[in-house]
């Protein structure tokens, strides 16, 4: 299976070309397909530099957290967290903070984006806020991009390696429990 992105535009297709050499595009979405075999999903994140390039990122799949409550089979989430955990040490006592950025999508479909350092109380289950770490933010499009790798329809799959030779594992299976024997003895 490949990703085909066709744009009939040539100024469009030469910049695309050249965002996806700039960050290994290719690449990236072969380790990802190889990392994620047969089951499983990988995030990217395409943003601005510095300079104004773009760059594209995968997202560690236990940073991502999309809230699904309530949607429909295929629906794209609401929100999502991006949440990365940080432990601070002072004066020998261990503080859990969180940088967590938040995706929540607008009545008009646009998407507000925050940025903020939360400390988390003992047990894990309440975050709050210390400091924003960027100004709130609003995009007309999400940036982050879920590719599930896996196979949709059994017409996909390929034949199972084990087919050919299932008799043959069946008697070792047999021989092995020494069954084979009993059935030889008892035929009829």
């Amino acid at each position: 299976d490949w990703i085909e992105i066709d744009i009939d535009n040539e100024q469009a297709k030469a910049k695309r070309d050249e965002i996806s050499e700039a960050n290994g595009f290719d690449e990236l979405l072969y380790n990802i397909a190889l990392n994620t075999w047969v089951y499983g999903y990988a995030v990217l994140r395409s943003r601005k530099d510095n300079e104004g390039n773009i760059v594209i990122e995968e997202i560690p799949y236990d940073y991502y957290y999309p809230q699904i409550e309530g949607l429909f089979l295929g629906e794209d989430p609401n929100k999502i967290y991006l949440i990365s955990n940080i432990n601070e040490t002072l004066w020998s006592s261990i503080k859990q903070k969180a940088k967590i950025q938040s995706y929540t999508k607008q009545e008009n479909w646009n998407w507000l984006i925050e940025y903020g350092l939360y400390s988390v109380a003992l047990d894990g289950t309440q975050y709050t806020l210390e400091k924003e770490l960027a100004p709130a933010e609003t995009l007309e499009f999400l940036n982050i991009y879920r590719f599930d790798n896996r196979k949709v329809s059994w017409k996909y799959l390929g034949n199972n390696d084990y087919t050919d030779i299932l008799d043959l594992l069946e008697e070792v299976n047999d021989r092995f429990t020494q069954i084979s024997l009993q059935f030889i003895k008892h035929l009829n």
